[in-house]
């Protein structure tokens, strides 16, 4: 994962800023589901996953999800996070 304005890929700031940058730039007050694609070994697994549940809670998406992460990544895996 590169550096950016926002953090890593996979932290708080980072996941948050990209679905706030992308809800703008599609015009639109939520999505339906906001993926985080890219395992960022540099952020623990529960910080990536309540700022995904953070995204529901708001209202900014109605479904989250992860791909590309291991069963060792998420150890939450097949029961839902």
């Amino acid at each position: 994962m590169w550096p950016g304005p926002y953090g890593s890929g996979g932290s708080r700031k980072y996941l948050l800023a990209s679905l706030d940058q992308s809800l703008k730039r599609m015009g639109v007050e939520y999505v339906d589901i906001f993926y985080s694609h890219r395992v960022d070994e540099n952020t623990p697994m529960e910080e990536t996953a309540a700022a995904l549940a953070h995204a529901v809670q708001s209202g900014k998406a109605l479904y989250v999800g992860i791909s590309s992460y291991s069963t060792e990544r998420n150890p939450d895996h097949g029961r839902g996070c």
